[in-house]
């Protein structure tokens, strides 16, 4: 059905995606990736501080990681929680997302299980100074995206659509599942300062993850479609 359809184009969220589509049986149609985007009006460096809301100590550097859910089972927990062992006194690991079990979360490690809405979000995403991406299954990514539109640098693994998302002085890219190296970078970030990056981040969002302006480019995908037909 697919590929009986004369004038289709596809538009993948990444230039990964892209490849994987160009693998498939879509690789004969035109594919033209355009990025998702960013509400950049919600998620925006922000100066409240609630690190005392959530039992977060003011003097720590934050690093911050986020999941719909996390669960002993899965590899991004276990990253975490062998990054947990590494870290220095003054640094501290929050968690945002659902947790299957209790336990599961060892008591070194902030987890806060709901966050009420985007904006609360935001504000967890500018009062951390890293935000660390554990998973290796993205199409676009977009909680990175989310954390360097609050001006929070942050690092990934090398691997799916990852990469893509850090810019040039906007963070760093790591081998899979190499914990250690994550903590190194983490070093480096602390000792140049968040601040180092935040604009960077937040050029970088602007730039790519536009609402107005990847809507429009996906308008005149349509637009040319229709003359086409």
């Amino acid at each position: 059905w697919f590929t009986a359809l004369k004038k289709l184009t596809i538009i993948p969220v990444s230039h990964w995606l892209e490849g994987e589509v160009k693998k498939s049986f879509f690789k004969n149609n035109t594919i033209v990736p355009i990025y998702n985007w960013v509400d950049q009006g919600v998620f925006k460096p922000c100066n409240d501080n609630i690190k005392d809301q959530y039992g977060i100590d003011a003097k720590k550097f934050i690093i911050l990681g986020v999941s719909a859910s996390w669960s002993s089972s899965n590899n991004r927990l276990k990253d975490f929680i062998s990054l947990s062992k590494l870290i220095s006194n003054d640094m501290q690991i929050v968690l945002v997302g659902k947790v299957s079990n209790g336990k599961d979360i060892p008591s070194d490690i902030i987890q806060i299980p709901y966050v009420n809405g985007k904006e609360e979000l935001a504000k967890i995403y500018s009062n951390s100074d890293v935000y660390v991406h554990v998973s290796t299954e993205d199409t676009f990514g977009k909680v990175i995206a989310e954390a360097l539109s609050c001006g929070t640098p942050a690092i990934v693994y090398n691997a799916t659509a990852c990469p893509e998302i850090i810019g040039e002085g906007c963070g760093y890219v790591v081998e899979q599942r190499n914990v250690k190296q994550i903590m190194e970078v983490i070093y480096k970030i602390k000792a140049n300062t968040k601040a180092q990056y935040s604009e960077f981040c937040r050029k970088r969002v602007i730039k790519n993850f536009d609402f107005n302006a990847n809507i429009s480019k996906t308008i005149d995908i349509y637009k040319k479609s229709m003359k086409i037909c």
